[in-house]
């Protein structure tokens, strides 16, 4: 599923999630293929479009995509950036 299609899901369900973009996720130090960490950045949106609310299941989800993706230097870093965007916390470093 393209980055539109996933936009358009997200708005039709009305989900009040804050997703880390790819920008954010470079900024973390995710360095590599871009279209994989796009990929692994999509997991949480595809969860939340599935009824998943749980910040901290989503969290894990992201965690556990970049991992995969060869992102697993910086996938903490990440997920907590993730859980930071939805508690209205101070971004991580």
């Amino acid at each position: 599923m393209n980055r539109n299609k996933l936009t358009e899901h997200l708005l039709g369900l009305e989900i009040d999630i804050r997703f880390v973009s790819i920008r954010e996720a470079v900024g973390a130090g995710c360095r590599g293929d871009i279209a994989l960490l796009e990929a692994a950045l999509h997991r949480p949106v595809l969860l939340a479009i599935d009824g998943v609310d749980d910040l901290a299941v989503l969290a894990n989800g992201l965690r556990e995509a970049l991992s995969n993706a060869g992102f697993k230097q910086h996938a903490d870093t990440v997920s907590t950036l993730f859980l930071a965007k939805n508690r209205n916390e101070p971004k991580a470093p």
